[in-house]
């Protein structure tokens, strides 16, 4: 299986060892889990490069418009491009913060394409002593929605085009 610590998965199970917090009596999770499927949700590992650029393949079948980089084997931030943000190839999102964009320029060498991502040489998702899951997402009429708003400090209405409700948001 895939994952680390004492959990795991293969193809369709989630597994719970008994030593690693996830099972403990008493304990209650919460797991976003996506199937792989064109157009909407794709995932690779790869290992980073230091210091080196790097294209590294998807399978997602078109431009990703929103990607998750974690740190597979130490801790630190979840990296996020994201279509709408100013300047994605040099500016990044921390999935686990609410802070504003990070600058870093070396983020993405470029534009992410249908079939691939250029890395540079990023600590957030290019360290050569790591390992690294990369979560690519995409829009898919009447499946899923990749979008932004601004805020303004107030309450809003925000129109996500569903035009049949959602299940999830």
């Amino acid at each position: 299986g895939n994952g680390g610590g004492d959990f795991s998965y293969k193809s369709t199970d989630l597994v719970f060892g008994d030593s690693g917090g996830y099972n403990d009596s008493g304990f209650k999770g919460i797991f976003w889990v996506w199937k792989h499927a064109p157009g909407f949700f794709d995932s690779i590992a790869y290992r980073g490069n230091d210091g080196n650029t790097q294209t590294v393949k998807h399978g997602l079948g078109k431009v990703p418009e929103m990607i998750w980089f974690k740190k597979m084997n130490s801790s630190g931030d979840w990296g996020v491009y994201h279509k709408d943000i100013s300047s994605p190839l040099d500016n990044y999102l921390r999935l686990n913060s609410a802070y504003l964009a990070q600058s870093d320029s070396n983020f993405l060498q470029s534009t992410p394409t249908a079939t691939s991502i250029a890395l540079g040489n990023s600590s957030i998702n290019n360290n050569s002593t790591s390992f690294y899951m990369a979560m690519f997402f995409g829009s898919v009429d009447g499946v899923s929605k990749v979008g932004s708003y601004t805020g303004n400090g107030g309450s809003q209405t925000i129109d996500c085009g569903f035009a049949n409700g959602s299940a999830y948001v």
